[in-house]
């Protein structure tokens, strides 16, 4: 999945917003965008949990948007993939 949105020094905070929701990869940050990372889940449930946080206001403050970064049944799965950020 793809989180966008979040203010760039909120970075850590939305890591581990999206990181509680389940076992996942590591996130990661797109280089060209401040903004912006993906992270992939090992259950599809949690996956599905985590793009429903969509338009959730974090701290209070932020807004955080999520949504799929490629085509569901290749997102999630036994084993996550590597997503690249291009």
């Amino acid at each position: 999945m793809v989180v966008f949105g979040f203010p760039p020094d909120k970075y850590s905070v939305a890591v581990e917003y999206f990181k509680q929701l389940g076992s996942s990869t590591e996130p990661e940050q797109n280089v060209d965008i401040a903004n912006c990372f993906k992270l992939g889940y090992f259950r599809p449930a949690d996956a599905m949990r985590a793009v429903r946080k969509n338009g959730d206001v974090v701290s209070g403050s932020w807004m955080v948007g999520a949504k799929w970064a490629v085509r569901v049944s290749r997102l999630v799965g036994p084993e996550p993939r590597s997503l690249n950020l291009k």
